[in-house]
């Protein structure tokens, strides 16, 4: 599919959603603050050639001492999640769940497959993003936090 086509696809869908967005040409990717109760969030999605790739940060980074908590919950999680999974950067600490969605061959991407690709990692870091935060913040623990889900 032609980078034009998705990309102007993705555009199409941010404005009738009322999105409020950045789109940064050069690089292709579009930039969306987002805000859940008292979480900020900030997604990329990035348009490629054959498909997106759209990441969704936490707003702080862990602390080398507290990465080892976080990994293990993002562990438990991962291993329950059927599309992306949350990843932590080795270097800094950055905390973001990611989702890639492939379009090679096709023609065209349907609106689902945006709707899809921008709602799940927000979704995943309104839900799990206040046990990550604690967690980030060396506040709990990953065992505290796994028990804590269904509350």
């Amino acid at each position: 599919m032609k980078l034009e086509v998705m990309t102007d696809a993705v555009k199409e869908y941010l404005k009738k959603e009322d999105l409020n967005y950045y789109h940064d040409e050069e690089k292709n990717i579009f930039l969306l603050p987002f805000s859940f109760d008292h979480i900020k969030v900030h997604e990329v999605v990035r348009v490629e050639e054959d498909g997106l790739q759209v990441f969704a940060y936490l707003p702080i980074k862990a602390e080398e001492k507290n990465r080892q908590e976080v990994i293990t919950y993002m562990n438990h999680l991962n291993w329950k999640f059927r599309r992306g999974c949350f990843e932590m950067d080795p270097e800094d600490g950055e905390v973001r769940f990611r989702v890639y969605c492939d379009c090679e061959g096709l023609e065209n991407i349907s609106e689902n497959m945006i709707e899809n690709s921008i709602h799940i990692p927000l979704a995943m870091a309104k839900n799990y993003g206040d046990h990550l935060l604690r967690l980030i913040q060396g506040t709990s623990t990953a065992e505290e936090e796994i028990g804590s889900e269904d509350d």
